[in-house]
Parts: structure tokens; sequence; C-alpha cells
């Protein structure tokens, strides 16, 4: 099975806006949500207190919400969040999150196959 690199290189770009669409709204519509049902998390409070309110500090504040809502319960064995924190989260919002995180990590998956797919040479 032959793909034209125009039409990949096409596909790819279009997912690659698509998760800088998620990320910004994530970021700028959920994002204070999400803290609000994490209330009293230390690395949540620290994070939102030391990293503001740029586009770098909200990127940071979600990696941390995304690594808690993926990673509790090593966490939790470190003591950076108490037993049952990503439970708070509603199970939609979770599963946006995991959702959101999956489309992302195939969409990188898609660029590292396109880089690496296509011939050394252009076709002549």
């Amino acid at each position: 099975m032959d793909i034209d690199p125009g039409l990949w290189a096409i596909a790819v770009f279009f997912n690659v806006f698509i998760c800088v669409g998620l990320l910004l709204f994530f970021y700028y519509r959920r994002l204070e949500v999400l803290e609000s049902y994490l209330e009293g998390v230390k690395s949540v409070e620290w994070n939102r207190s030391v990293c503001g309110d740029s586009y770098l500090g909200r990127q940071l504040r979600f990696s941390n919400i995304m690594l808690i809502v993926l990673m509790p319960n090593l966490l939790f064995k470190r003591g950076q969040i108490p037993k049952g924190a990503d439970k708070r989260i509603p199970e939609k919002l979770r599963r946006q999150l995991k959702a959101a995180t999956v489309y992302m990590v195939l969409t990188a998956v898609a660029m590292v196959v396109f880089y690496f797919a296509l011939p050394d040479e252009p076709a002549t």
C-alpha cells in the first residue's frame, strides 16, 4: 500500500492543528474547573501560585493535572497527592483528558512514522 506523501503530510498537519486546539481548549476553558476539583492538593496549589496565568504557566499547570489523572498511584506513592485525589474529577472529564492524551500521542507517532517512512531523495 503506497500512500502519497503529500496526503500523509496534510493528514498529519491537520491533526497537529486539532491537537493544538484541544490543548488551548483545556488551557483556557477547563483548567480552572479542573483545579477547583483538586483544591487542597499541594502540587496543584503550588503550580497555581508560582507558575501564574501565562501560556507556559497554564501548560505546566495542565501537565500537572494530566499526571494526576494518568498516574495517580505513582504520585500517591511519592507523597505528592492524597489517595483518591484523581477521583474528585468527574468521570466524564477524566475520560475527556485521557482521550485527548491518546489522540495527541497517536498524532506524535504518526509524525515519527511520516518522518522515517519517506524516501531520502525526492522522486524524479
